[in-house]
């Protein structure tokens, strides 16, 4: 009795293994579609020698036939081999139905990819206009206001020390225990004392 050849069953059992690890990893899209494509070529050429493999075992069989009770055996067999390729066939028309869905979902994530990198480069260039005008300001505040602000302080901490040409006044406050009221009228008054 012939049977199928344990790669193919094999190849199948990869094929729904491949597909299921391409949805479950967070791999790259670029990783992904070169996954699949690799996955793809490799399921092609292994289904195509399998396809030649019992093609080539049906040619044997039915030149072997001689006698015809031999030939009715035979015939079984082969109208089994040949329900098992119209199935395989079946499945391999499955695989191509899923792997153009994928296709198309990596062409529907390239293009938001690229939508993406298309508005990361408008904000880049946005970023790269206020950036020196922000500057300007945030200079035209010191020379007037004479603070200095702490930029490496903890996060629930202001500090800094306001600066006037015979004094230096540095300050500390924690903003869980003073309010934002507080601590806004504290600097001015800090900046108005050293006026």
């Amino acid at each position: 009795m012939l049977e199928l050849p344990d790669n193919l069953v094999k190849s199948l059992e990869l094929v729904r293994n491949g597909l299921e690890f391409c949805f479950e990893e967070e791999n790259s899209l670029f990783n992904c579609i070169k996954q699949i494509k690799e996955f793809k070529d490799v399921r092609q050429n292994k289904y195509n020698e399998s396809l030649k493999a019992l093609q080539a075992c049906c040619q044997e069989e039915k030149n072997k036939l001689k006698d015809v009770s031999i030939q009715e055996i035979y015939i079984k067999k082969i109208e089994k081999l040949q329900a098992e390729l119209d199935s395989k066939r079946e499945l391999l028309d499955k695989i191509k139905v899923a792997c153009s869905e994928l296709k198309e979902a990596i062409k529907q994530k390239e293009d938001e990819k690229n939508q993406l990198d298309k508005r990361l480069e408008e904000v880049k260039e946005r970023n790269f206009e206020a950036i020196p005008a922000l500057r300007k300001e945030l200079m035209l505040y010191t020379k007037i206001t004479g603070l200095r602000w702490d930029y490496d302080s903890s996060e629930d901490e202001i500090k800094g020390l306001i600066k006037s040409s015979t004094e230096v006044k540095p300050f500390s406050l924690n903003l869980n225990q003073n309010s934002q009221f507080f601590i806004t009228n504290h600097l001015w008054d800090l900046i108005g004392s050293q006026q």
